[in-house]
């Protein structure tokens, strides 16, 4: 006994069973296994002036804490200090002196922005941070 293969279409493949006395058996309907075809790398944007603006706000943020605990005769180290809180309200202030009160943005875009300048910020900070040093 074999088995006849008839595609109905790109997506469905009808399978009935073949018998030798000529009777055909029931159908049933078997997804079509087909390749999809690879994903392009995805191309890396240009970052915009206000993501370019909020790196360097959070940036920013870590050498004033490294210049605060400097101040205090404190060294820089361990984790980074920041926190999300912070991070919107100084992403906040920096949409409203890049691009004034006009742009407004929603709280996604703040959230994915603060994510950004927290990120930057930590960054920094563990670039300069004395990490081996324990009080």
């Amino acid at each position: 006994m074999g088995a006849v293969v008839d595609v109905v279409d790109r997506t469905d493949v009808t399978v009935t069973d073949d018998s030798s006395d000529g009777a055909t058996g029931s159908a049933r309907v078997v997804p079509f296994a087909r390749e999809r075809p690879a994903r392009p790398a995805p191309i890396a944007r240009p970052t915009s002036a206000l993501e370019r603006a909020v790196d360097a706000a959070g940036e920013t943020w870590a050498v004033d804490w490294a210049n605060t605990l400097h101040g205090e005769g404190r060294p820089v180290s361990g984790g980074w200090p920041g926190t999300l809180s912070e991070a919107r309200g100084r992403v906040a202030a920096c949409i409203a002196k890049r691009v004034g009160p006009a742009r407004r943005i929603g709280p996604e875009e703040l959230e994915l922005l603060a994510r950004r300048a927290y990120a930057a910020a930590r960054k920094a900070w563990l670039a300069r941070a004395d990490v081996g040093v324990e009080d």
